[in-house]
């Protein structure tokens, strides 16, 4: 499962990118992962643009420490400190702050005032300056403080931070392999096997874990069939050997633990019938074994053996007996 929290608010593609390549390594990942909570309805897309909803307020009220560079807060050597969006997205925004240390000449000095800023909205909440505030002129003058002094604050009143907490939880499948089509072209079936309701937990390289899944689903549904009837897997064989089968894969994201039946069908396509039915006792969670199926068949078998169809030529026929 993958469990994960962003700041509320509107971002773009190359914003979300940048965010959250700490949590994914590759950006097809973040593409799934952003696809998968839209269609989960955790975010919304307006356009060009993903909105987070406010969901979570977080609290902190235990004084928090952080070192700033100081810079031109306006005319007349008027020097401030600032945080830009960066800041209010990792910290949220600052209520309350005091100038405790300055580095002066190589060495960090104590400042025994602790004066209290006065924080106002910044002038660029965007990008740079989403916060600011004046260091006061008596301060900055007794202690030498310039426009580059690096300075300790600390910030001891409630800060918010207000959250969109995102889940993935994992994927609903559906494997389906259409095949019938030999070399030689002739007695050409259209048969379906379609394995659905797979259900399997998602880690955050989800693009590989797609892949691995549907692999695995893949080789369930053919042990399927060829312990259910390996004649019918044998056409399986030379059509895949000849080039002519057809896979497709629906990957639908679940956002909480879901159990689901699991289940596979052989049909014949041409005659609108189920050919075998396979599914389990129960849901599941995860990807089953081949054991953990049951099977029922509509081929009669008396009277495949009445009319002689023993060898798989002549069962590829649709005149036979399936």
């Amino acid at each position: 499962m993958i469990k994960l929290s962003i700041r509320s608010g509107t971002y773009t593609k190359k914003q979300l990118d940048k965010k959250l390549a700490i949590y994914f390594d590759k950006k097809l990942d973040i593409d799934l992962f952003l696809e998968a909570i839209v269609e989960t309805g955790q975010t919304v897309k307006k356009g060009k643009k993903y909105v987070f909803p406010e969901v979570t307020k977080q609290t902190y009220t235990t004084p928090r420490y952080y070192t700033l560079t100081t810079y031109i807060y306006g005319g007349r050597e008027r020097v401030g400190i600032r945080g830009g969006k960066e800041w209010i997205d990792a910290r949220g925004y600052p209520t309350g702050m005091i100038i405790s240390r300055a580095y002066i000449n190589g060495k960090w000095i104590d400042i025994k005032e602790k004066p209290r800023l006065k924080l106002v909205k910044g002038r660029s909440p965007e990008t740079r300056e989403a916060w600011r505030a004046e260091i006061p002129a008596d301060i900055k003058n007794k202690y030498n403080i310039i426009s580059t002094t690096p300075i300790r604050v600390r910030v001891d009143k409630i800060t918010h931070r207000y959250l969109t907490n995102l889940q993935l939880w994992g994927y609903r499948y559906r494997v389906m392999l259409s095949y019938g089509e030999t070399k030689n072209g002739a007695n050409i079936r259209n048969l379906e096997i379609d394995g659905r309701s797979f259900i399997n937990n998602i880690k955050r390289d989800i693009s590989k874990t797609i892949i691995v899944d549907q692999q695995r689903i893949k080789k369930t549904i053919l042990g399927l069939l060829s312990d259910g009837d390996p004649e019918y897997y044998g056409l399986y064989e030379e059509t895949e050997s000849a080039g002519n089968v057809g896979e497709n894969i629906e990957a639908i994201p679940l956002r909480t633990r879901t159990t689901l039946v699991p289940i596979v069908e052989l049909r014949d396509l041409d005659n609108k019938r189920v050919i075998l039915n396979w599914n389990t006792d129960g849901e599941k969670t995860k990807i089953p074994n081949l054991s953990e199926f049951n099977v029922s068949s509509t081929i009669n078998q008396g009277i495949s053996r009445a009319r002689g169809q023993t060898k798989l030529g002549k069962r590829w026929s649709n005149k036979g007996g399936f």
